[in-house]
């Protein structure tokens, strides 16, 4: 009997407010939804997650390359030689023309400056145009050196292609975090309903001018707690 009452107490004090509780958890989650639903339709399964991707270009054709730098240079290749250093905010490629004798074999080579390591290595003739693909943002080098010849005068022109999202496909990806965001929050606020509810019961009937406290009471609103403030008058 004693465990009915207190159930009953619960549902006169708290039970109006943790529907209202429950009910907008669930209209953030669907809100939440409906926003990612959104950035998904844009973009497709490319997912802002983690959340360091928000800052990333999502590939074509979500994004284009463009033409970010270019640089010119001529000189006599005699061994080895680190043509120039460059560093990649975003994915990519680089654009090599190399004007030279057409019977001159050079060889060109990309190094990875974090690592050290040499990412790619071919060989071209001079006059030939050459791509090579930067697969992610790093700092990098291009080296060069003549193969059948001691000594080959050439003209470098090294263009630099890095990658911008178009801004449809930034809009979407915000609208997938914030709907991430926004379904969080409602999932957090389900799982704490009842706690929630009952502060909101306990503040409402506390902040409450002594003369209408009685008046909430009466219409279920801190049902639990009338007592209490009564003992502390």
């Amino acid at each position: 009997m004693g465990d009915n009452m207190v159930l009953r107490r619960y549902f006169l004090a708290y039970g109006p407010l943790y529907v209202k509780v429950v009910i907008s958890s669930l209209i953030l989650m669907i809100i939440g939804a409906t926003i990612f639903q959104v950035g998904i339709y844009y973009v497709g399964v490319n997912f802002v997650l983690p959340p360091q991707k928000l800052f990333q270009p999502l590939p074509p054709p979500y994004s284009t390359y463009v033409l970010s730098d270019m640089a010119t240079y001529k000189m006599n290749l005699t061994g080895l030689l680190e043509i120039c250093r460059y560093k990649f905010d975003t994915s990519g490629y680089i654009s090599i023309d190399i004007t030279g004798p057409s019977d001159a074999l050079i060889e060109v080579t990309l190094d990875d400056l974090s690592t050290g390591k040499t990412l790619y290595s071919l060989i071209t003739h001079g006059g030939e145009t050459i791509t090579i693909p930067i697969e992610k943002p790093g700092s990098y080098a291009i080296n060069m050196k003549p193969l059948n010849r001691g000594i080959v005068e050439v003209s470098i022109v090294i263009s630099y292609y890095t990658l911008r999202e178009k801004p449809e496909a930034i809009f979407a990806k915000w609208l997938q975090a914030m709907g991430l965001l926004i379904f969080g929050i409602g999932f957090l606020v389900f799982l704490a309903s009842p706690l929630v509810a009952a502060k909101y019961a306990e503040s409402a009937y506390s902040l409450a001018p002594k003369e209408i406290r009685e008046e909430l009471a009466n219409l279920g609103i801190a049902q639990l707690h009338r007592n209490r403030m009564k003992e502390t008058e």
